[in-house]
């Protein structure tokens, strides 16, 4: 995608390779954790990460080691794959600057697919995006404001 966003086409300048980003959710989630900040994996063009219902399991190397980038952890507390204690155990671990959006009674899955949920939790992700990767300091009021309504909590550290 950085070849098409440097070369002559409809992809042109798309992406600023200095704002890169991951997600990733589940097993999704410990690779895209695993990009950012593993030791034996880590991508340094990665500037944020965003860690859906995830943990910590299947790499080798140290997890979360100086210079990790900022992560976003959203985890729920009914999580039956993944328990709750998985991202918090990661929360506390990360370097920061770091954020933890706890979704009260989330599952696994469900959560990211049904609204209102999945509309929340995509605000608060665009928001940590917008903040770590762009700078957009009024993304963190957003933030705090789309990760604190009824039902969410958003930590960060």
């Amino acid at each position: 995608m950085l070849d098409w966003s440097g070369s002559p086409g409809a992809f042109r300048g798309v992406l600023d390779p200095a704002a890169i980003g991951d997600l990733g959710h589940s097993d999704g989630a410990v690779v895209a954790l695993a990009t950012a900040a593993n030791t034996c994996c880590t991508d340094t063009r990665l500037k944020a990460g965003a860690i859906l219902s995830g943990a910590t399991f299947g790499f080798e190397g140290d997890w979360f080691p100086p210079g990790s980038p900022p992560l976003l952890f959203a985890q729920g507390t009914d999580d039956q794959v993944n328990p709750y204690s998985s991202s918090t155990g990661m929360f506390a671990q990360a370097q920061s600057p770091k954020y933890f959006l706890t979704i009260d009674g989330g599952s696994h899955l469900d959560m990211f697919l049904d609204s209102p949920t999945e509309n929340q939790i995509a605000a608060a992700i665009v928001d940590y995006f917008n903040v770590s990767l762009k700078g957009d300091q009024a993304a963190t009021s957003a933030l705090a404001t789309d990760g604190n309504q009824s039902g969410y909590t958003l930590q960060s550290g």
